[in-house]
């Protein structure tokens, strides 16, 4: 099991049929060469910025859902969401010289 090999904690912690998890773990450790592990215990030492709240979990059909996101995306697009991204990297990119 790869996930056991390179953040055992982690693999102990996710089910093993949670691929999506798994996966997520493993992009984790390989983007920044530190466990996932690592990265939820580090960040559990900070304090939240509102103490008081509530976490909502929502579960939709994923074929809505995409449906949704294609939608959203098309009409970003269709507003200019390319030109704002290529003038804020060539912003970026005079900035950096």
């Amino acid at each position: 099991d790869e996930l056991r090999e390179v953040d055992p904690v982690m693999a102990e912690r996710l089910h093993p049929r949670n691929a999506r998890k798994i996966k997520r773990s493993l992009q984790v450790y390989y983007m920044t060469g530190k466990p996932h592990s690592q990265h939820v215990h580090e960040q559990s030492k900070y304090q939240l910025r509102y103490p008081q709240h509530v976490l909502l979990f929502l579960d939709a059909d994923r074929d809505c859902l995409n449906q949704r996101l294609d939608s959203r995306i098309d009409k970003m697009l269709q507003r200019g969401l390319r030109q704002e991204i290529e003038a804020f990297n060539s912003s970026a990119q005079e900035q950096e010289s």
